[in-house]
């Protein structure tokens, strides 16, 4: 499967002023603000090539000062958690979802990028008719995990017909194993 990962920021803090009463994603600044536990989170940025987890500083000073733009009266207080982490993509931007091609039993849903959460409860609706019943969902076929061809080999999706760019080096994958019927509650 080919996947990349790119990193994403995050800060979450209590703070003064008003805040959203639901998750809002704010296009023109590419920042997603989320109520969260009394306080918010807001996250954005999509970092490809990062090669691990860490955090940095700029890049969340940056969410921050884009959030502010469309939260001019809210202010973080106290002590804020700044996260950093690694985000699964694919080359063409589209999740991988289904059955694993070789490997009866074997389901896969990854490569969301920055909507993982947001696909989370679509994403398992669809798959779980797959992984219970072995029905397949029409829904998903634009997501199937072989529509990039065999390993090494150039996706020919209409991401790269119309111009988009190669599948970069590195793409990695993740997996869901169905549990045997022999071994209740072990995967296969």
């Amino acid at each position: 499967m080919r996947l990349r990962a790119g990193k994403g920021y995050s800060i979450t803090a209590l703070g003064t002023g008003p805040v959203p009463t639901h998750p809002l994603k704010l296009i023109e600044a590419n920042v997603a603000c989320t109520p969260f536990d009394g306080g918010l989170r807001i996250s954005g940025m999509f970092e490809l090539g990062a090669r691990d987890g860490a955090g940095r500083a700029r890049p969340i000073r940056h969410v921050l000062r884009r959030a502010r733009r469309y939260l001019p009266d809210w202010t973080p207080t106290g002590p804020a958690v700044r996260l950093a982490g690694m985000r699964p993509a694919t080359p063409d931007s589209l999740p991988i979802i289904g059955a694993v091609p070789g490997h009866p039993g074997l389901f896969t849903a990854t490569g969301p990028g920055t909507l993982g959460l947001t696909l989370a409860p679509a994403t398992a609706a669809l798959l779980a008719s797959l992984v219970l019943d072995g029905r397949d969902a029409p829904e998903l076929a634009p997501f199937a995990p072989d529509r990039f061809g065999r390993a090494g080999h150039r996706a020919r999706t209409d991401h790269h017909r119309l111009g988009g760019g190669h599948p970069a080096p590195g793409w990695v994958g993740a997996v869901v194993r169905r549990a045997r019927p022999d071994r209740p509650g072990r995967p296969g």
